[in-house]
């Protein structure tokens, strides 16, 4: 297959999903959705937008550009930063766990040339996918109680309740 036809089913994935969330966003519909539904549409829009301003400029902003614009530094939260949680981070990465940020990167942190590398046959959300962080989820969620996470803990407790 041609590389270029390829690649155009990426580019004109992101693009038009930018363009279609960014109207949702404006229809009448939106605001009946619920929270969950919003707040995923927040994340995917950001993501989409994120790809595509990356490629309409060939690269990401570096440090200087970043600081020119008065960017924070990172500072990424961890688990070490709740008392309840100094024994929950999950340690080194495995091998599955590293693959799969790699596809991640390839989905949504770039519009890479590689996407159809993707891990073969794995869509996402699989039971998989799964299994790499429901662990780290349950403990998080346990550690923090249903007071500090009230939502984490109602979506695992409708994860693991029977299928109706």
């Amino acid at each position: 297959m041609n590389q270029a036809l390829d690649w155009a089913r990426h580019l004109d994935h992101e693009l038009s999903q930018l363009v279609l969330l960014h109207a949702e966003f404006r229809s009448d519909r939106f605001a009946n959705y619920p929270e969950t539904v919003q707040r995923a549409c927040d994340v995917a829009y950001v993501a989409h937008f994120r790809v595509v301003l990356e490629f309409l400029h060939s690269r990401r902003p570096n440090n200087a550009e970043k600081q020119r614009a008065s960017c924070e530094n990172p500072d990424d939260l961890k688990p070490r930063d709740f008392a309840q949680l100094k024994t929950v981070e999950l340690g080194p990465w495995t091998a599955s766990e590293v693959r799969r940020i790699c596809d991640a990167d390839k989905l949504l942190a770039h519009l890479s040339k590689s996407r159809d590398l993707l891990a073969a046959g794995e869509e996402w959300g699989s039971d998989e996918d799964r299994d790499l962080w429901i662990d780290g989820v349950r403990s998080v969620a346990k550690a923090l109680g249903p007071t500090l996470l009230p939502l984490a803990n109602a979506a695992l407790e409708h994860l693991d309740a029977p299928a109706a």
